[in-house]
């Protein structure tokens, strides 16, 4: 099966990036993971990303700076955000900014598959 989508995954939580992975691959896109704003730059420009998930909080980053400098390599490139503590502020911040979805964690696996389809779609 040839891989619908490349997607970019950034989250500094292994089993959280492992989970998200899973999802996608299962769902038969390639998935490029990262556990950090560094390591997802220097992915995005060696590889073709079509879609990113990002986690809001990545150490001195948020999942809203690295989608803007995401974009820049990449652009229009399709977002969702993940997080466990969203202010409807930064919520509204992330789609003004080009997010698709913002999806709650813990993270609900139908939640996740229905997200990705979105990225296709």
């Amino acid at each position: 099966m040839v891989p619908q989508l490349s997607i970019l995954v950034v989250d500094d939580d292994r089993t959280v990036l492992g989970t998200v992975a899973e999802v996608i691959e299962t769902e038969g896109h390639r998935c490029f993971q990262a556990s950090s704003a560094n390591q997802a730059l220097e992915l995005a420009t060696r590889h073709p990303i079509q879609a990113s998930i990002l986690d809001m909080h990545l150490g001195e980053n948020t999942g809203l700076e690295i989608l803007i400098r995401l974009q820049v390599v990449h652009q229009h490139l399709p977002a969702i955000l993940m997080s466990g503590d969203l202010t409807a502020a930064i919520r509204q911040k992330a789609m003004n900014i080009g997010f698709l979805r913002v999806l709650d964690k813990p993270l609900d696996l139908a939640h996740l598959r229905h997200a990705v389809h979105q990225l296709v779609g």
